[in-house]
């Protein structure tokens, strides 16, 4: 084991009490990532999607074409409106999932 007792994976080194990738998901989740991110690469974010399991809470991926990894965050690129957009619908999504007895007024 590691000097500070975490149990780390061989091929990356990072602690698996802190991978994402390898903790269960209790609430819907997205991932936005940018198709021209260098910094970190979209593959990234298809491993996590994939290492969903049937336990796991819904998770989906949005690309944004053209967008590198600071543009998402950028208030004068336009690719913010579509995080926004996303982080909006799944927020609205998990409203209407955590109040009981809520009437869905779109007729979901």
């Amino acid at each position: 084991g590691a000097a500070d007792g975490a149990v780390r994976d061989p091929a990356d080194g990072i602690p698996a009490a802190a991978d994402p990738a390898r903790q269960r998901l209790h609430r819907p989740a997205i991932l936005v990532h940018g198709t021209a991110d260098a910094t970190v690469p979209l593959a990234a974010s298809w491993s996590y999607l994939a290492a969903r399991g049937a336990g796991d809470a819904p998770c989906r991926l949005v690309t944004v074409p053209g967008a590198d990894h600071f543009a998402l965050v950028d208030p004068g690129d336009p690719a913010l409106r579509l995080l926004v957009d996303a982080v909006t619908d799944l927020a609205g999504a998990a409203g209407r999932q955590s109040l009981p007895g809520r009437e869905d007024r779109r007729g979901n």
